[in-house]
């Protein structure tokens, strides 16, 4: 990418408003999205991506995500004692073993609030096949914890 000037100039700029906010709030969320867009996704063109949209997009994302947070944040406490976070350790070990690597890795990246493109881009894999694998292996794991 950096023998590239068109997409070095874009990156270096993302990188100096990024540098400038002391604080991580929405903005500098957008900001990451559009620096790995640039890194990740050129254009089929050869040009950089189109940051000016992808931005502002990734900034209503991150407001939405924050608005759940805060209106859900009674139900993100967990509710359980120390006896049932056990049984629940112990149980998610079993069915960790009986899962392979990749899809326990799929079933934990989903649970912790990945969506499927950024699981798609790191694994190699196309989103609608990602949804379709771990709708899968909810369904074994139903079966295996039943």
């Amino acid at each position: 990418m950096m023998d590239d000037p068109d997409l070095c100039k874009p990156y270096t700029r993302l990188q100096r408003d990024l540098n400038d906010i002391s604080s991580i709030n929405n903005r500098t969320w957008a900001l990451e999205s559009a620096l790995n867009a640039l890194i990740d996704a050129p254009a089929a063109d050869g040009s950089p991506a189109d940051t000016e949209r992808i931005i502002p997009s990734a900034e209503r994302r991150e407001r939405h995500r924050t608005r759940l947070r805060l209106t859900y944040a009674d139900d993100l406490v967990p509710l359980y004692d120390g006896a049932e976070r056990m049984e629940a350790r112990a149980t998610l070990s079993i069915l960790r073993d009986r899962l392979r690597p990749d899809d326990w890795t799929l079933i934990t990246s989903t649970a912790a609030g990945e969506n499927y493109a950024g699981i798609a881009r790191r694994s190699g894999a196309t989103a609608a096949s990602l949804r379709i694998r771990a709708l899968r292996i909810r369904r074994r794991l139903i079966q295996l914890a039943a």
